[in-house]
């Protein structure tokens, strides 16, 4: 069972010092080299009190007067927007492991919902690209059970060859919390190295709620019916928390594949939907989290910030996306007819319009297929897959019962080709839609 999870995990996943700002140097020189003045005593008074807030709100200022560096590919919509301007809480705490990487927390982000920590590792001689470290990290508080990881390794970024950027994501500290540290476990050949690093929760630095409000919302989703619970949003984020229900047996091991055999028969199960405004503004969802528990699975999904103006939203293209492992490759030509890949795939045709290779597959589900002529990829033309497709223009593949021709068009006329299938897609939609009024 253990076995299990770590397959599904992995499946599933994929300013150092403060100083002054310039601006602020600038103005005090400049003021320094003007002529001296009179002034009443009133106005020595003020500038003095003046100079007392500017003394004692030294760190704020310098705080606000710069900016977070890096993780520019791992942010998104709003929250760029919100690292950019300075938000959240810097911490700029380091711990040194026996082989000389260092693990630095730059910062934190956090709300009502989740806590974000913004971690940077760093090797002064190894290539971290060949060989990136994977320490295992943990967020604790007075909780006896700590926070878990929204995300199960986190995200990871390159900013150069010997310095990793990570973001990790956890589950809001409680309302009682405030000393806090993050525990870093890193294996170091056939032993375990175990470091923390400790600061204090600054809850005014958190990113408020913005609406809050119950949907308790019922739809038919294929054999599962999906319950809509609420909606929790902030400057930070937009999460759809609820629960889905399989109504039969084989609907619960499509949901929540509990051996790796029912994982290789059924594949893994994905819940998505689109949200728009009644201005026509989409928001876009990225992350999902779910968790299995008497029977049914729970989720939260979580998106960009909420459009500023808006009256209502509403959710639609409701959906469940399987994904069914196959790792097949087959030889093809011009003169391939009827080639049965899969009991579920069928080749069965293969032809060139002008300088393009068309494939025709036959299938109850959508092949992900990748085309190679000898060693070289042939670029896909057109993408039959309904999330690559724009909401306006939604059209609806549901699984169906008897098999469906598609014709799968690549750059090039190959010659010596090969026909990678790495997976297969199923869709199962809901017709109904869910309108939110936000009060």
């Amino acid at each position: 069972m253990k076995e299990m999870k770590e397959i599904l995990i992995r499946k599933k996943d994929e300013i150092y010092m403060t100083q002054v700002p310039e601006e602020m140097e600038d103005c005090l020189r400049s003021a320094l080299q003007k002529k001296r003045r009179h002034f009443h005593k009133s106005a020595v008074a003020a500038v003095f009190a003046a100079v007392l807030i500017v003394i004692y709100s030294f760190d704020s200022i310098a705080y606000y007067g710069k900016k977070f560096i890096g993780y520019d590919n791992m942010l998104y919509g709003n929250l760029k927007e919100l690292f950019d301007e300075g938000r959240g809480q810097e911490i700029n705490k380091s711990c040194t492991f026996s082989d000389g990487l260092e693990f630095t927390l730059d910062a934190i982000m956090f709300d009502g919902n989740e806590l974000m920590a913004f971690c940077r590792m760093y090797h002064p001689e190894e290539n971290l690209v060949n060989s990136g470290p994977t320490p295992y990290v943990d967020l604790i508080g007075i909780n006896p059970l700590g926070y878990d990881r929204k995300i199960a390794f986190g995200k990871g970024s390159y900013l150069d060859e010997h310095t990793l950027e990570y973001i990790y994501t956890f589950e809001a500290p409680a309302f009682y919390e405030k000393w806090m540290k993050l525990n870093i476990k890193y294996r170091l050949d056939n032993n375990m190295e175990e470091k923390t690093i400790d600061f204090i929760l600054d809850r005014s630095k958190a990113i408020e709620t913005s609406v809050q409000k119950d949907i308790n919302a019922k739809v038919r989703v294929g054999d599962c019916e999906v319950l809509f619970d609420k909606i929790t949003a902030s400057a930070m984020k937009t999460y759809i928390q609820g629960s889905i229900t399989p109504l039969s047996d084989e609907a619960k091991k499509k949901l929540d594949p509990e051996s790796i055999e029912d994982y290789e028969k059924y594949g893994m199960t994905i819940f998505l939907f689109d949200m728009v405004s009644d201005k026509g503004e989409s928001v876009d969802f990225h992350e999902g989290d779910t968790k299995a528990s008497m029977g049914k699975v729970g989720f939260i999904n979580k998106g960009d910030a909420l459009p500023k103006d808006f009256n209502t939203l509403e959710i639609k293209n409701i959906r469940l996306k399987r994904h069914k492992p196959m790792e097949k490759s087959v030889d093809i030509s011009e003169r391939t007819e009827n080639l049965k890949v899969d009991d579920d795939v069928l080749i069965k045709s293969v032809y060139f319009e002008g300088d393009t290779t068309c494939v025709v597959v036959s299938s109850r589900g959508i092949p992900s297929l990748e085309l190679y002529d000898g060693d070289e990829y042939m670029e896909t033309i057109n993408s039959i897959y309904p999330d690559l497709i724009s909401p306006d223009s939604y059209e609806k593949q549901v699984e169906s019962e008897e098999p469906v021709d598609r014709v799968f068009r690549f750059e090039g006329k190959g010659q010596n080709m090969r026909l990678d299938i790495k997976y297969i897609v199923y869709y199962s939609y809901s017709d109904e839609t869910i309108s939110i009024p936000i009060d």
